[in-house]
């Protein structure tokens, strides 16, 4: 996707958080959130957070202590910059997205081809700037969901965004299947994702777990659900028991591995 694309995908999912926290009661911003810790305001303050850090603007000097939900660096840094807008009324806090993401838009606006082939360590690892502004829509948009299921709302599941942002899951399936799960050599693997921005995505483990670019007749196992419940499992929002008691998934063919590959889906940090 090229670079104005990107930034418009950007603007887009940013026009969505703020229409949905507008429209928040102030009691809506505090409810729990299947994140551990983490309220609905929780969730705005964190794009918050992470656009502060690309806006050059360094964390605040607080100590957390031991926060149980943290497991990592990366965690440890979320936690900071949310922990220090706690204490943020929801009005000031809907007005320091909009002023952040307003400067965010204008930086990646001014900048060229050169900008964003620049080096970056992003949340999948080594890549450019461009690459992280691929993650920073997909997280965006992961977050807007968080946001609806609690708050009792359609969730955001199609259109560009979605598309967009599902390609970032769909890129970590063969290290799910091949890494996380075992799967065997010569395992197939179909995702057969349904709803209006689904799509079939096959794995091959031949050497190292990828993508194919056919569709077997006869995989291995097929694990059919729809894209708001594989999102679910990507992100490790709930127990892979309650998702399963849901009925929202069906696993044809090896059920053993189809077991093995939803116990280890979730991939986010």
């Amino acid at each position: 996707m090229n670079d104005e694309a990107v930034v418009g995908l950007l603007a887009t999912e940013w026009g969505r958080l703020d229409d949905l926290y507008s429209g928040l009661a102030p009691q809506q911003w505090q409810l729990p959130t299947e994140l551990p810790g983490w309220s609905v305001a929780d969730l705005l303050a964190h794009v918050i957070g992470t656009e502060s850090i690309l806006d050059g603007r360094q964390p605040p000097a607080i100590e957390l202590g031991d926060v149980t939900h943290v497991r990592n660096d990366i965690g440890r840094l979320n936690e900071v910059w949310i922990e220090s807008m706690r204490a943020t009324p929801p009005a000031a806090l809907l007005t320091q997205f909009r002023e952040i993401t307003a400067a965010r838009l204008d930086a990646l606006r001014a900048m060229g081809s050169a900008d964003f082939d620049a080096p970056a360590m992003t949340p999948r690892g080594p890549g450019t700037y461009r690459d992280f502004m691929d993650v920073r829509v997909f997280d965006c948009w992961f977050h807007e969901n968080d946001a609806r299921r609690v708050l009792g709302l359609d969730e955001h599941l199609d259109g560009p965004v979605v598309t967009h942002s599902l390609g970032e899951c769909v890129r970590a399936l063969g290290f799910v299947v091949g890494k996380k799960a075992g799967a065997p050599q010569g395992t197939t693997v179909v995702f057969d994702l349904t709803g209006a921005a689904g799509r079939r995505v096959a794995i091959g483990v031949e050497g190292r777990a990828g993508l194919l670019e056919q569709v077997p007749a006869e995989p291995t196992v097929t694990i059919t659900t729809d894209v708001g419940t594989f999102c679910v499992l990507c992100g490790g929002r709930r127990p892979l028991a309650e998702v399963l008691a849901g009925g929202g998934v069906d696993i044809t063919g090896d059920a053993a591995l189809g077991n093995a590959i939803l116990e280890n889906l979730g991939f986010m940090i």
